[in-house]
């Protein structure tokens, strides 16, 4: 059973994410910064926001809840990795969205039954 709680933050965290995807996407001078300081090469810049487009989708899915937010957990976690070996280290934000994704993981887990 879904609480209001979890439905929230589903949506809560589809948008943001989908926000996030957005600004890669429209080549925000930031994030190209930030790809840049990576060096993946701006071609990863576009993959990252399509795997946040389609995650933040199967997020407000209920049938899909688990897949969307193991794919944005797996965002957070290389944006993680980033933040500790190329950017400033700004872990509050990775922090703040892998958490409460966790949470949502967790509830949705599949069954073992």
């Amino acid at each position: 059973m879904t609480s209001k709680i979890e439905l929230v933050l589903r949506y809560v965290l589809a948008l943001l994410f989908m926000v996030a995807a957005m600004a890669k996407l429209a080549s925000v001078p930031m994030m190209v910064a930030e790809f840049r300081a990576i060096g993946m090469g701006q071609w990863f810049r576009y993959l990252v926001a399509g795997v946040e487009i389609a995650g933040a989708g199967l997020l407000i899915l209920p049938l899909r809840t688990f897949l969307g937010a193991g794919l944005l957990l797996m965002v957070c976690l290389g944006a993680l990795i980033a933040q500790l070996a190329f950017l400033h280290g700004d872990l509050l934000h990775v922090l703040a969205l892998g958490a409460p994704l966790a949470w949502i993981a967790w509830r949705n887990r599949p069954s073992q039954a």
